[in-house]
């Protein structure tokens, strides 16, 4: 999901806001199940972002969704969106603010791809080599895919590291098309 500056301007003050009034871990769990619902319901994300609804309309209906279920913080956010014809753009905000949050808390997202389930082992080490970089948490998305043959791929934040079998074959393929191999008399 692409996120916009409107979004990530949103979000941003929500967390700042949140950590204010010391309700960082509150407004995180209203926004999962928030987006939880969002992604669950085609109904309500497309409501969100219709332009035939107007916006009072639209809080009127968020306010009697999540009052009592969300803290006042994150219903108040909701409705201030809503009124400043924005609630086409909740999705993103609340994408945006799990990012801040993960960043606020020093937690880096590590996706690794490998040929087979890694074993505790690898995933020690994994974590161990990237704690020395002074994060407080590292969470392991594991994706498996037999395509890569062996070794692994690893993502973060914008890097990619690729140690799997199926680049290094690539690379090889791609210097025998070179002819890089034809030995020089």
């Amino acid at each position: 999901m692409k996120i916009t500056k409107a979004a990530s301007r949103y979000s941003k003050s929500l967390l700042e806001l949140a950590v204010e009034k010391d309700q960082l871990e509150k407004v995180l769990e209203d926004i999962n199940s928030i987006s939880a619902l969002l992604s669950e319901s085609r109904d309500l994300s497309t409501f969100l972002v219709s332009k035939v609804v107007n916006d009072d309309k639209k809080e009127e209906i968020m306010r009697s969704l999540f009052s009592g279920k969300v803290t006042d913080l994150t219903m108040n956010f909701i409705s201030l969106l809503a009124r400043n014809k924005r609630a086409n753009i909740l999705a993103e905000v609340f994408e945006d603010f799990k990012e801040r949050y993960k960043i606020h808390k020093r937690i880096l997202t590590v996706q690794v791809t490998s040929a087979a389930e890694l074993s505790d082992d690898m995933r020690k080490k994994i974590k161990d080599a990237i704690k020395a970089e002074n994060w407080n948490e590292i969470v392991i998305e594991e994706t498996v895919n037999p395509d890569i043959i062996g070794g692994f791929i690893l993502k973060t934040n914008d890097l990619q590291f690729d140690a799997s079998v199926s680049a290094q074959l690539q690379e090889i393929k791609q210097s025998f098309s070179n002819k890089d191999y034809i030995a020089r008399l």
